[in-house]
């Protein structure tokens, strides 16, 4: 089973791998992906709230608070850019406290909190790809 380091070190990567595809996706922000319903900015801004929302949900298997829902709107990809730290702060001031006994904690529809953390790591990388569909 991966360490909380591990499993935060993952979701930094697919944080990376998501601002690396926003930086690239420039003027075809509001374009339509090939053979997708989504935009890259629409793509973002999901990636970018379910930062938030999966933290949220490792609160809640951990039986602490979590954070308000997070529904930001980011014309350009410099806002989106912005939108992704701020999402990523919130997110790691609740992740920090992950421990090895909280990995095995459940949540109803989730799983445990690993499973909780590797979904949201596989996600970002998800839609990074799916941004980088853009570039063609």
């Amino acid at each position: 089973m991966p360490s909380p380091d591990e499993l935060r070190a993952h979701i930094a990567e697919g944080r990376t791998a998501l601002r690396s595809a926003i930086q690239t996706s420039g003027d075809r922000w509001e374009q339509t992906i090939p053979g997708d319903d989504w935009s890259p900015r629409k793509a973002a801004e999901h990636a970018i709230g379910a930062e938030v929302y999966f933290a949220s949900e490792v609160c809640s298997a951990c039986g602490y608070p979590g954070l308000d829902p997070w529904t930001g709107s980011y014309a350009t990809p410099a806002d989106a850019l912005a939108g992704l730290d701020q999402a990523a702060a919130a997110a790691d001031g609740r992740l920090k406290y992950v421990s090895d006994t909280d990995l095995v904690k459940s949540h109803p529809q989730m799983g445990t909190v690993t499973d909780i953390m590797t979904i949201d790591a596989r996600h970002l990388l998800e839609h990074a790809e799916q941004l980088r569909g853009v570039r063609q």
